[in-house]
């Protein structure tokens, strides 16, 4: 190997050490004379996971941001704690109406939150639980996208703005429709 491409492979070894995080003593300011080769390919690897790692936490995190943004928009959230005070229940009734759909959280910065819009003078929206009945097998998410998008189905209404008029049964139609390919 040439002097110059030895000198190469140290700064990048250095470089891959450095990256992944590896302690190795260094002799005088250099690196050791013989390097096995699948010491560096593990030294890669490492290195390429820390990167997928980092870039993961990234995207989550403005994933996360995304979420926060958007239902901000959609007339906020609540915590459970305020949920509860809004309902008068406790946090295991909450709990049992979310899990048995009758209320809507979401999953938002590992916390869960519910959108303020389905509350409604210290009730739940009326018919919002048989909607999420029918959508049941599908995720949080998915039920909120459903209740915040225009169906054609609904004249191009939003099934809760069908629901806040109290317009309950074509909402239940569109939600046993949605997903599905038949048609309108």
């Amino acid at each position: 190997m040439k002097t110059n491409d030895q000198f190469n492979l140290k700064k990048t070894l250095a470089l891959l050490l450095i990256l992944a995080g590896v302690s190795v003593p260094l002799y005088a300011g250099r690196l050791p004379e013989a390097i096995n080769p699948i010491t560096i390919a593990h030294l890669y690897f490492n290195v390429a996971l820390r990167l997928m790692d980092s870039e993961k936490k990234e995207n989550t995190k403005r994933g996360e941001e995304a979420k926060k943004r958007f239902l901000s928009k959609q007339g906020g959230t609540l915590t459970s704690t305020e949920v509860c005070s809004v309902l008068a229940c406790s946090s295991l009734e909450l709990e049992t109406m979310r899990l048995n759909h009758r209320v809507l959280g979401l999953s938002v910065n590992e916390e869960l939150v519910y959108p303020a819009w389905q509350f409604i003078d210290g009730k739940v929206l009326s018919g919002l639980d048989q909607v999420l009945a029918v959508l049941k097998e599908d995720g949080a998410w998915t039920q909120m996208l459903f209740l915040l998008t225009g169906d054609i189905r609904l004249e191009g209404a939003t099934p809760l703005e069908k629901l806040q008029k109290g317009e309950i049964e074509p909402v239940v139609w569109a939600a046993k429709c949605y997903g599905s390919h038949s048609a309108a």
